[in-house]
């Protein structure tokens, strides 16, 4: 893994102790990546998407047998345990983006947050399922977007699917878009992986074996790809761009984008599709905010 030297990754939670360490921590552990000059910042992968903390008393711990914890108000938020181990233990945060926990005397990880993925995809990380150690790597949406990182309802998983691997977005639990099937270049229905004009640049890798199957891709000089699962299923790049083809929504009828067909409502005609026209939602301040 090259080093990604055109981007800052930091943690909001960083660590390094041989006993008990203790730090405070914010209502969401997160990793996030900045461009420098670019204010804008991202998070990549969060910790405690379903559990968070509502106050400031959050507090990481990673003891001598290698179990990180979040607790808060003395609840568990977050238990990682990792194979119980004597040595000199270190949490560390990796150029790639990895936030790991390793056994430095075996020299060996233990744990490393590539292998939680939440809504987001880095170079290295994997799509897809290793059947000897009972891994499985999907993409999980936000719930809402760049705002409310609670589980969404939509999930990217490479699947195989009439002997052919495919990307494959369910929504709860129902295939709702694929990819078409991996032909050594790319996927048919994803056709800005391989569009040398497009902002990012992929070089894309899909292995399969007696026991499993991964994709990934990695970054190609000056070029830092990312891939997100939004929470209305499309598939966008670092920069927000969707690479989805379809027009805003999957309306069950197929077609030549990915989309599927489902079973529809007896009132549902094939040309009927949603407009978003108003609607009302408030927070957790209690401001009521209008959409228009």
């Amino acid at each position: 893994m090259k080093s990604l030297a055109n981007y800052i990754f930091f943690l909001i939670l960083t660590l390094f102790c041989s006993q008990t360490c203790i730090i405070n921590i914010p209502s969401v552990a997160a990793i996030t990546s900045m461009k420098p000059g670019d204010p804008v910042e991202k998070k990549l992968w969060i910790a405690n998407p379903n559990t968070p903390i509502l106050n400031s008393s959050g507090l990481l711990t990673l003891d001598s047998a290698g179990t990180l914890k979040i607790t808060s108000g003395g609840k568990t938020v977050v238990n990682i345990a990792t194979p119980l181990l004597t040595g000199s233990l270190i949490a560390r945060f990796q150029d790639s983006g990895n936030f790991v926990v390793q056994d430095e005397t075996r020299n060996r990880t233990l744990w490393q947050s590539f292998d939680h993925p939440t809504s987001c995809l880095l170079p290295g990380m994997k799509l897809g399922y290793n059947l000897t150690t009972r891994q499985n790597w999907t993409l999980t949406s936000w719930l809402v977007s760049s705002t409310i990182p609670a589980s969404g309802a939509f999930t990217l998983s490479l699947e195989a699917i009439q002997d052919a691997f495919q990307l494959v977005v369910s929504r709860r639990g129902e295939v709702y878009w694929t990819s078409g099937a991996w032909n050594n270049q790319g996927f048919p229905f994803l056709p800005s992986f391989r569009d040398s004009a497009t902002t990012y640049q992929y070089n894309l890798n899909l292995e399969s074996g007696t026991d499993g199957m991964f994709f990934q891709f990695e970054a190609t000089k000056g070029s830092f790809p990312s891939l997100e699962l939004f929470s209305d299923g499309a598939i966008a790049a670092g920069d927000g761009s969707i690479y989805t083809r379809y027009n805003k929504f999957c309306y069950g009828y197929g077609g030549d984008d990915g989309c599927v067909s489902s079973q529809l409502p007896e009132c549902r005609k094939d040309s009927d599709k949603f407009e978003q026209k108003r609607g009302d939602f408030i927070d957790l301040s209690g401001t009521t905010t209008s959409i228009l």
